[in-house]
């Protein structure tokens, strides 16, 4: 792991271990904020998401469609939010990458093993990154 990487991995640990404290309200609270920011987010860049969630903007979570890995990946190229990412592509770049490339220079590709019968296939950003590496390593502590 890089200098950087790791730097921004313990200081986005240290954000998330700041949460510990929180009361229940106030946990409620910062879950239905950012669950309402990432609805947004998702239906203004997802042709999939703006089209499956129509008319449900005010539904909770519990009562939106579920999506499966296997429709994740056969609507992959709408069901991402950038419009540059293409799974062939990704598949393409998978054959060949290391385990510190990054796709297009900005995204980490992460694959299952596939044994439903289709892997699935998954992008981050550095801080999407750096957030997935905080988390996990919260559980080592």
């Amino acid at each position: 792991m890089s200098v950087p990487l790791l730097a921004s991995v313990l200081r986005e640990r240290a954000r998330l271990e700041s949460h510990d404290g929180w009361t229940r309200d106030v946990m409620l609270a910062y879950q239905a904020r950012r669950l309402a920011e990432l609805r947004s987010f998702a239906v203004a860049k997802s042709p999939f998401y703006a089209d499956l969630y129509r008319g449900l903007d005010d539904l909770p979570l519990a009562s939106l469609p579920t999506v499966t890995k296997a429709t994740l990946m056969e609507r992959f190229d709408d069901l991402v939010t950038d419009p540059d990412v293409r799974l062939n592509e990704v598949e393409a770049y998978l054959t060949t990458a290391g385990a510190t490339d990054h796709f297009r220079g900005r995204y980490r590709v992460s694959a299952t093993g596939g044994t439903t019968g289709r892997r699935g296939v998954f992008l981050a950003d550095a801080s999407e990154w750096t957030m997935v590496v905080a988390s996990y390593s919260r559980a080592y502590v």
